[in-house]
């Protein structure tokens, strides 16, 4: 959609209207399928996705704990389910009444933008070459209440008091798309921001390599969210070898784990009104900022005092692999066609 920034076009080969296969996989959240299907699901016009004599699968993203009520009838779309993480799986358990089935992600970096060195990249983003820089990013439209930049600001402020350290030492990196509507929450931020030169705001929507290059310039990646369906960004980083200070909580579980990863403690809050659509009667995970602190603050004495002796990271993530994934999806979907081989031609 026209509101969603994206400089992402690397799938852009692949886009067809068409849908000719006996399975369709919708990966989209289950609201869009609902919407798609009455739009475009019932057409019989040629190049169109047709659901009538397909077999369905809604490969749906959600981030809360309960399933809502209100998507409760979409189920009636598709013959099973797909989620990415068992977060999203317990979501649905209980209510669903078809297949459920959980699928991991992909997550491949294709490319990464080149830079010389670190020290290259950083001036190119405009950081301080020598500090130890955390690194936030998200996006407006995710809802700023679910991934929480303020509490990253807040437990970078408690880690390192105004005064104690300076710009050369440490910083904060937030990188968020330029929202096209005024949002009191990130103005906020940004006021903050402007007092300390410690903290560097990226606002803008960046080409996806470059996105990358500028996680990479950086030394660990910082999410103290209140509730992830996957956590794609996490897991990114992770595969650039960042280190990861994260908020213990939801589908980025599934595998963010020392000593890649540090998990920072939570207790469960009820959502408030407005902070997140279908979040009535729901609760998300409010992260301990103290401990959050806690842990950026070692993660900086030990880079600071022997960055080559720190812990080794993992960079090598095969569970992400497409041939890894893509291969638990092969075999789910020989067993559908075999199960129901009168939807499918020979050439399906």
């Amino acid at each position: 959609g026209d509101d969603i920034p994206q400089n992402d076009h690397s799938m852009a080969a692949y886009v067809t209207e068409d849908g000719p296969y006996g399975i369709n996989i919708f990966c989209m959240t289950a609201e869009e399928n609902a919407r798609h299907f009455i739009t475009a699901g019932q057409s019989h016009d040629a190049g169109h996705v047709k659901y009538a004599g397909h077999y369905n699968i809604g490969y749906w993203p959600w981030e809360l704990s309960q399933w809502p009520k209100d998507w409760a009838l979409m189920l009636d779309l598709v013959d099973e389910v797909w989620v990415s993480t068992w977060h999203t799986y317990e979501a649905l358990a209980n209510i669903c009444p078809k297949p459920l089935m959980h699928m991991p992600m992909a997550v491949e970096l294709a490319e990464v933008k080149a830079f010389k060195d670190q020290a290259s990249a950083r001036r190119h983003f405009k950081l301080p070459s020598g500090a130890t820089l955390f690194c936030f990013s998200f996006d407006l439209n995710s809802s700023i209440h679910r991934k929480n930049p303020q509490a990253c600001v807040d437990a970078f402020l408690r880690a390192f008091p105004k005064g104690k350290t300076g710009k050369a030492d440490v910083g904060l990196v937030i990188k968020c798309h330029k929202p096209k509507q005024k949002n009191a929450e990130w103005d906020k931020l940004k006021r903050l921001a402007a007092k300390d030169p410690r903290i560097h705001i990226v606002e803008g929507t960046l080409p996806k390599p470059e996105l990358l290059a500028l996680y990479k310039a950086c030394d660990c990646f910082l999410s103290l969210h209140r509730a992830e369906g996957f956590g794609r960004g996490i897991a990114e980083a992770l595969q650039l070898g960042l280190h990861v200070i994260t908020t213990g909580y939801s589908g980025n579980v599934d595998f963010c784990q020392p000593p890649s990863a540090d998990l920072v403690d939570y207790q469960l809050i009820p959502v408030e009104s407005g902070q997140y659509r279908f979040g009535e009667g729901q609760v998300w995970a409010d992260p301990d900022v103290g401990h959050a602190a806690a842990l950026m603050r070692g993660f900086y004495e030990q880079h600071r005092d022997a960055p080559q002796n720190a812990t080794p990271l993992k960079t090598d993530w095969p569970g992400f692999a497409a041939s890894v994934v893509g291969d638990r999806y092969r075999q789910r979907l020989e067993a559908i066609r075999a199960e129901n081989p009168r939807l499918f031609t020979p050439s399906q």
